[in-house]
């Protein structure tokens, strides 16, 4: 007994002559859209968060030109090195997390009711791979930043 959602997919199905084939294509089709929008988001991303950077650079930059001479030569120059080339990176990237954060909780809500109106077994599925997908890209994730790590110690 399908649900009234399965069945109507199936109508739509049989209506469109999409076999089986032709919904994979369609679902890669999807994926592929998928990952250039994503891509996109994340250029604009990448250009509203050094935009962030570069406006906490010049604030502070404004700040230390703004104060009395003795109280510029109380200041460390490897604080106001970090403050400038440390610090305001991580600020902005707050920004960068939190936008990518939503952007990944929207994706997985829709995906997450699309596939729960679908199928079940689909969702259960789906799920078991993503947490597969989420555990390989994690221990590559770790590999690279150690092999990363190393080369740095390696070229000081």
């Amino acid at each position: 007994n399908l649900s009234s959602y399965n069945q109507i997919l199936l109508d739509i199905k049989n209506t469109l002559g999409l076999g089986t084939i032709e919904l994979v294509i369609l679902f890669f089709s999807l994926q592929i859209a998928k990952l250039f929008v994503t891509h996109l988001s994340e250029i604009l991303l990448f250009k509203k968060t050094f935009s962030i950077n570069q406006k906490i650079q010049n604030t502070i930059i404004k700040y230390l030109i703004d104060i009395k001479w003795i109280d510029f030569l109380k200041t460390s120059t490897g604080k106001i090195n970090n403050l400038l080339s440390q610090d305001t990176p991580k600020a902005s990237n707050v920004f960068k997390l939190l936008c990518m954060g939503m952007n990944y909780l929207i994706f997985i809500i829709i995906y997450s009711f699309g596939l729960f109106f679908i199928s079940f077994k689909a969702t259960v599925i789906v799920i078991i791979f993503s947490i597969l997908t989420f555990l390989i890209l994690r221990f590559f994730s770790k590999f690279t930043y150690s092999s990363g790590k190393k080369i740095t110690k390696s070229s000081k």
